[in-house]
């Protein structure tokens, strides 16, 4: 227990793990710095418990990641940011992530609540990589996310959500989402397995000018896939709403409110549903 500022200049600020069971948390509440090539600037990784990190204050910045949080076990991750910042601008990020989440194992939800993020290549990424995983995705972007960097990997965006299991997939983008790179992707959900994949934009995602960006994008299989818009504004080279199925599910492109293309001058495609993502 500590309330001062943690500055690392070869390894994560903190680093916590369990490897026998039990809850993993983590409370931040003032700025800590971590340069260490492997972990995030806090790091957390837990088996069969609950792995939480909430964030209240302070600025964290980091290498590879600001805030990372795995699940070996059946706990699931609980990433809970309700004030301060990842990064403070675009030329000073949080890292390459901003926010990483993930579980490998075959249950457990993902979670995560995110503020303000400045991040290079990937905002705020939430996965499960277990295909037996009955585990939910649920991703609620309440701060603006900027990403800087041109993406190496379709897995990098502003807000990735990616579950190879059989659980839900779900995005609420509360907050603007601003990636202006070459070929970048604003939001992305994908779902492989049996459950829904939905996508509620509620506010202005603004990204790459090339023709292969994407603003929104979702793809389910078995499950319906969704993207809901009600608010925003909408503004890319390349397609706006693209939601797509690879197996039985259906597909549903409800638009209620906002608008696509705008003051930038840019003419994206309005809504893509292309037979894959």
């Amino acid at each position: 227990t500590g309330t001062g500022a943690i500055s690392s200049g070869f390894a994560s600020g903190i680093y916590t793990q369990t490897t026998a069971g039990g809850l993993t948390t983590l409370n931040i509440a003032n700025n800590v710095t971590g340069t260490g090539v492997f972990f995030g600037a806090v790091a957390a990784s837990g088996v069969n418990g609950l792995t939480t990190v909430n964030m209240t204050a302070g600025t964290v910045a980091g290498n590879v990641a600001a805030i990372e949080a795995n699940s070996f076990g059946t706990g699931g991750v609980r990433i809970n940011m309700t004030g301060g910042s990842i990064g403070t601008s675009a030329a000073a990020t949080g890292g390459n992530s901003g926010i990483f989440a993930q579980s490998s194992g075959a249950a457990g939800d993902v979670s995560v609540t995110s503020g303000q993020v400045f991040a290079k290549y990937l905002g705020v990424y939430a996965g499960i990589s277990n295909a037996a995983s009955t585990g939910n995705i649920q991703i609620d972007a309440n701060g603006a996310i900027v990403t800087t960097t041109t993406p190496v990997t379709t897995s990098q965006a502003g807000i990735y959500a990616g579950n190879f299991g059989n659980g839900t997939t779900t995005v609420n983008v509360n907050a603007s989402v601003v990636s202006l790179v070459n070929d970048a992707v604003g939001v992305s959900a994908t779902g492989l397995g049996n459950g829904a994949v939905t996508v509620n934009v509620g506010a202005d995602v603004n990204v790459g000018l090339n023709a292969n960006s994407r603003a929104v994008t979702a793809g389910g299989t078995n499950g319906t896939t969704t993207i809901n818009m009600t608010a925003g504004t909408i503004q890319t080279g390349g397609d706006a709403l693209r939601a797509a199925s690879l197996g039985t599910g259906n597909v549903v492109v409800n638009m209620t409110g906002g608008q696509i293309g705008g003051a930038r001058n840019t003419r994206p495609t309005p809504v893509s549903v292309p037979p894959v993502p």
